[in-house]
């Protein structure tokens, strides 16, 4: 069993794996996350906010219930890992329009999680222009230390780099 910073009995279930990269222990939880403990660093991707009513718009009816069990998903991991900084590593909402037409419980939710921690929304292929009226910085790729933060993965191979955009 593994025990963590900020466990509360000192065990928890194995949903986890440690990983070393460019020498910086990181754990790849089951759930779709990254954590770097020396950082206190979450990494999420391709959260896709906003999907069903982009879908909605275009005339699929798909069930409204994307972005109510994305945030509570990464509602989740951030009470688990306790991160001071989170990033996003792009297509954090379905395209450019997304953050703007959220509902206000949304939101707020989102604001919740936000609220005294570092938030980064990296650019994604659905969404390269900054989110409106959200909160967080914004950029194209953040480097900590060895370890490069982006949405795609570069043309060739790139030492440290960790990215999103590939999920399945």
């Amino acid at each position: 069993m593994l025990a963590r910073q900020g466990s509360v009995s000192g065990t928890t279930s194995l949903r986890e794996s440690a990983a070393l990269l460019c020498g910086e222990q990181l754990f790849c939880d089951l759930a779709g996350a990254l954590f770097w403990p020396e950082e206190s660093l979450l990494v999420v991707s391709d959260l896709h906010l906003e999907k069903g009513a982009s879908l909605a718009a275009r005339g699929s009816l798909v069930p409204p219930y994307d972005t109510a069990a994305t945030l509570a998903a990464l509602a989740a991991r951030i009470a688990w890992w306790k991160p001071a900084r989170v990033i996003s590593l792009g297509d954090n909402f379905h395209d450019d329009a997304a953050s703007g037409r959220m509902p206000e419980i949304y939101r707020e939710r989102l604001s919740g999680m936000m609220a005294g921690r570092e938030w980064i929304w990296i650019s994604g292929n659905h969404d390269p222009e900054p989110p409106t009226g959200i909160g967080g910085d914004c950029a194209d790729e953040v480097s900590i230390g060895a370890l490069t933060f982006r949405h795609a993965p570069a043309p060739h191979f790139a030492v440290g780099e960790i990215s999103g955009h590939l999920h399945p």
